[in-house]
């Protein structure tokens, strides 16, 4: 199965897909057409092959003119998500799945943030501990 989406720079898992908790993903998804559809669509299945419940949010790309506009790229600790957002339809949905793994979401525009190559966990990944 690959592992990058078409044509996005990072090539990193965290641009479609979040593990929630051992047994659960959010995987993005995309409409039908679009040159990551069938990526993303073979990674739900063999990620349900493995046993992981998946639910899926669909990327912001078509609704904002952006480019990967994921809303699974968003940084957890201490029961809360910092939740890439993008003033689209989608954005709550974004929230509402984070909340529904019990975390408190914290919407984080990402507008500007996302043309240059990531959102949030990809800017606080890296961050070092004091």
């Amino acid at each position: 199965t690959s592992t990058s989406l078409k044509y996005e720079g990072t090539h990193h898992i965290d641009m479609y897909a979040k593990f929630m908790n051992v047994t659960s993903i959010l995987l993005s998804s995309y409409p039908y057409g679009h040159a990551s559809y069938s990526l993303l669509e073979s990674n739900a299945t063999y990620f349900k092959s493995l046993g992981y419940a998946i639910q899926r949010l669909p990327m912001a790309d078509k609704e904002t003119g952006l480019e990967y506009a994921t809303h699974v790229n968003s940084l957890i600790a201490n029961e809360r998500a910092l939740v890439p957002t993008y003033a689209a339809s989608s954005d709550g949905l974004a929230l509402s799945a984070h909340t529904g793994y019990g975390y408190k979401a914290y919407p984080i525009d990402c507008r500007l943030l996302i043309e240059y190559g990531g959102a949030v966990h990809c800017i606080t990944y890296g961050v070092p501990k004091r």
